[in-house]
């Protein structure tokens, strides 16, 4: 009698436990796409056919971008604050981490300061990365490379590549007859390898018409972008690209040779950023030195180069600190640290000497950036023509819709006009300029402020 009660406590017992486990597994699963979906929709762009498979840690997805059909493995660890570029048709397996950016060990303290050194890397399309393999900053895989488990990858991976185990080294090439037909045929493997088909269609970067705004930023970039964005022609986004702080900086700084530019850029609006409309669009003012690379890039982009009126231009990024030495950052968060970061200093740029710089005042420091970055636009549009480019001031934006209209293509730009990135604490920007701000004014903005406004 005893021995059939333990049985049946046993049998009883277990069952209970296969339940439970089976009701836990399952709450597993719902919590785990649960974080996915959330994660997906933070990402930069996104692709059709993600594939999410496990637990996946991405620090800043809004500095990361995936194409179509790219699959993720459990358990990978991608820090992104540098910026990752994942290409179409890339699958990676488990326990991968990709690092892009890396700590300064030369800096202030032992073994390294709280300093990052960001260097986003590249990955292209039909790309296979087995287990385990790690990946290092500023890496590069080129299209149709397949990564053994195990390896660490750095610099360069040539297209086609078959690296082998252990140590990074190319074993073989790819039947590259073979690779070109399965390209042309457009023959991609989804899960399991099995054929991937799309339900809805996009656009390549080819098919679509770009428009970006250019200007000193604190122009009114904002406003101008969610105008834009209520067409339902167009999607147009504001400062989208958090890397471009970074891009911008060290080209300007020549830190960045233009290949390196425009393999980026390439990376951004070719690869991974998909589109449905037809027409796209974004404001940044961090884009006013790489016109001409955009253009390399994206040969049919075309550009509204936006202007304020200086002394607006200077109060405004005085009251948001930019320029002064006892700006503190308390207050900010990593990406937003960056923005002081990367921003254009004349000292850094090789244009003022350091001497000067230190000399100049917060108010002619906002002179010098406005004046230096309105010549920069005007000389790379110079060498467009000018049927691609059209300069608007802000003060008379409201007057110039239909010419905005008609230089994007956009039939229904009947909305009212937003007003957008007030600052809270109103300026007096009609205020008389005491004796050294008016020499400050005249040196660097007044040739441009007379060719601009007559004034």
């Amino acid at each position: 009698m005893l021995t059939t009660i333990r049985r049946a406590v046993g049998f009883i017992v277990g069952k209970l436990a296969g339940v439970l486990h089976e009701e836990l597994e399952k709450h597993h699963h719902k919590l785990q796409l649960r974080q996915q979906s959330d994660l997906i929709v933070q990402f930069q762009s996104c692709g059709r056919q993600l594939r999410l498979n496990g637990q996946i840690m991405v620090t800043h997805p809004d500095m990361t971008c995936l194409g179509d059909n790219v699959h993720i493995g459990d358990n990978a660890y991608f820090y992104t604050a540098g910026g990752l570029y994942i290409g179409d048709n890339t699958h990676i397996s488990r326990n991968v981490s990709i690092y892009t950016a890396n700590h300064i060990y030369e800096g202030t303290a032992l073994p390294y300061d709280e300093q990052l050194k960001h260097k986003p890397v590249l990955i292209g399309k039909n790309v296979w990365i087995g287990m385990n393999v790690n990946i290092a900053p500023g890496t590069i895989v080129e299209d149709g490379a397949v990564i053994g488990i195990g390896n660490t990858l750095s610099g360069r991976v040539p297209a086609g590549s078959v690296i082998g185990h252990a140590r990074p080294e190319i074993i073989k090439q790819r039947d590259k007859a073979h690779y070109d037909q399965l390209e042309q045929a457009s023959s991609y493997g989804g899960i399991n390898g099995k054929p991937v088909t799309f339900t809805d269609s996009r656009l390549s970067a080819e098919e679509t018409v770009f428009t970006f705004v250019v200007s000193t930023g604190r122009s009114g970039t904002t406003s101008i972008a969610r105008y834009l964005n209520q067409s339902d022609q167009i999607d147009f986004f504001h400062e989208r690209r958090k890397q471009l702080l970074r891009l911008s900086y060290e080209y300007e700084c020549g830190n960045s040779s233009e290949e390196r530019i425009l393999e980026e850029l390439d990376a951004i609006y070719v690869r991974t950023t998909q589109y449905t409309k037809g027409k796209y669009g974004e404001s940044d003012h961090h884009l006013f030195n790489m016109i001409s690379c955009i253009r390399k890039v994206l040969p049919q982009a075309r550009f509204i180069w936006l202007v304020r009126s200086a002394k607006d231009v200077v109060q405004s990024g005085m009251h948001r600190g930019w320029y002064s030495d006892e700006e503190t950052h308390a207050k900010y968060d990593v990406i937003k640290h960056d923005w002081n970061r990367y921003r254009i200093r004349g000292d850094h740029i090789g244009v003022i000497e350091t001497e000067e710089w230190q000399r100049m005042s917060v108010f002619e420091r906002n002179c010098w950036y406005w004046s230096y970055v309105n010549e920069q636009i005007e000389k790379q549009l110079q060498l467009i023509d000018s049927t691609n480019w059209i300069r608007m001031t802000l003060e008379n934006l409201v007057q110039q819709r239909e010419e905005l209209a008609s230089f994007t293509g956009i039939s229904d730009l009947n909305h009212s006009f937003p007003h957008e990135n007030q600052n809270k604490v109103q300026m007096n920007t009609k205020a008389a300029l005491n004796e050294k701000q008016q020499q400050a004014y005249d040196r660097w903005c007044k040739p441009l402020m007379e060719r601009f406004y007559g004034q």
